[in-house]
């Protein structure tokens, strides 16, 4: 039996390559030959959606990952999939939020089968660099049946011997799936 092939998508959040969950996103993504973007208002979406659509017109299943506003673009770009009729088989959430009008967290369309969306809503202390807990996540809903959303709230979780927040919730929730 043949194993299917995946075209495998990562949107970062603010702040760069090298901020908060970003690292672990690149490592995660591009160990499984797939490929990071950043999106910011719509900004880069056209981008991540030729990407896919190119694997999904080759036969692949589609993977999206999003962390922080890359978790808003990820259900953003999934809804603009899923007007075209182009299926997601599987997304995974990092404490998504819509910082800069990032959209909502709803999905739209039945065109994605599972979700997974790690977040939390601890106290947030700043929303500067050296904040521990900038922003809190958001948990996502659908409209129809599908997708199968697993929302997993991490509010008072610890993580080497802190809260679990939103720069570590990406690295807390790949070692720990």
């Amino acid at each position: 039996m043949m194993k299917p092939k995946y075209t495998v998508a990562g949107i970062n959040g603010a702040g760069g390559e090298e901020a908060s969950g970003n690292p672990a996103l690149k490592k995660l993504v591009e160990g499984q030959g797939g490929k990071v973007f950043a999106s910011s208002v719509g900004g880069g979406d056209d981008e991540i959606i030729a990407y896919l659509k190119a694997g999904f017109e080759k036969g692949n299943q589609l993977k999206l990952y999003g962390h922080s506003r890359g978790g808003a673009a990820a259900v953003r770009i999934a809804n603009k999939l899923g007007a075209m009729n182009i299926h997601i088989s599987e997304m995974t959430l990092y404490d998504p939020v819509g910082m800069y009008f990032g959209g909502s967290f709803n999905f739209d369309y039945p065109n994605v089968s599972k979700v997974t969306n790690y977040y939390q809503r601890n106290p947030v202390d700043g929303v500067l660099f050296w904040a521990d807990n900038p922003f809190q996540g958001s948990p996502v809903s659908g409209s129809f049946q599908w997708p199968a959303i697993n929302n997993v709230n991490l509010t008072g979780q610890s993580y080497n011997g802190g809260l679990i927040n939103h720069l570590n919730i990406t690295r807390y929730a790949i070692k720990n799936p």
